[in-house]
């Protein structure tokens, strides 16, 4: 919905010394279903512990350029009641201790409803909340695991005058998120960038490491990436750096 396997999709086309995970794949090959299979004979609450399972993998995983394409509900878990709280339990597995990071691609929930209407592999969330007092529950959370903030929009895609206009839009902002999050990667590792990403525009010479550390991985999650409400996402807390967090010159390609 929020096009953030589409960019775990390009920064791997864009580096090959990235690897991806995806945790949906994972969850479908350790069930030997699909997930609204496993939804329909299990539950939801099955769904969610299995779901931390995969998230232990992949986090065991990390030995450095590792891509975790998330689902938008990592960062939840159900009390016995089927009530949604927020899962410390996946996040932590995901970060391990620190090594990877959670980049949170936000988008308006307007234009994610249009994006998964009609999806015949998402099952349904609820019987009793909308899609968008879901989101709107879930957002605070998603901030709250997110390490890098994307903001991913979507109302110029909406508002294109034509499908190719809006196919061109959505092309345009996929790279900007692309961009975005390669740049605090290299930010992140020290690593250098490859020739490849250069070439491709996903990043600049000069973008020099702001932060170096022992960091060797970075984790594309949710909560990467999955949605939100359609307000503003709230400035962040100090040390919980968004997109806006340093100058950009390269903006100018989606505006």
């Amino acid at each position: 919905g929020s096009g953030k396997s589409s960019v775990c999709r390009r920064l791997l086309a864009a580096d090959k010394r990235f690897k991806l995970f995806c945790l949906d794949d994972m969850i479908v090959y350790e069930a030997g279903m699909s997930i609204p299979q496993i939804v329909e004979k299990h539950g939801w609450h099955y769904f969610r512990d299995l779901e931390y399972e995969v998230c232990r993998k992949a986090g065991a995983a990390f030995d450095g350029w590792t891509l975790i394409d998330a689902g938008g509900g990592v960062m939840v878990d159900l009390d016995k009641e089927g009530n949604e709280l927020y899962s410390a339990r996946k996040i932590d597995a995901l970060k391990r201790g620190g090594v990877g990071k959670v980049v949170y691609v936000k988008r308006d929930v307007d234009y994610l409803m249009g994006r998964i209407a009609g999806d015949t592999n998402r099952p349904s969330l609820s019987d009793q909340s909308s899609f968008k007092q879901i989101m709107d529950r879930r957002d605070p959370w998603y901030l709250q695991a997110a390490d890098f903030v994307v903001e991913g929009g979507g109302a110029a895609e909406a508002g294109a005058s034509s499908a190719e206009g809006a196919n061109l839009a959505v092309a345009m902002k996929k790279k900007h998120i692309t961009r975005k999050v390669m740049r605090y990667f290299f930010e992140q590792t020290g690593e250098q960038p490859s020739e490849e990403s250069v070439a491709a525009g996903y990043f600049k010479p000069g973008w020099g490491a702001k932060r170096r550390g022992d960091l060797t991985a970075a984790a594309m999650s949710a909560a990467t990436l999955a949605m939100t409400s359609s307000t503003p996402a709230p400035p962040p807390p100090p040390g919980h750096p968004s997109e806006d967090d340093s100058e950009d010159d390269d903006d100018d390609d989606y505006r």
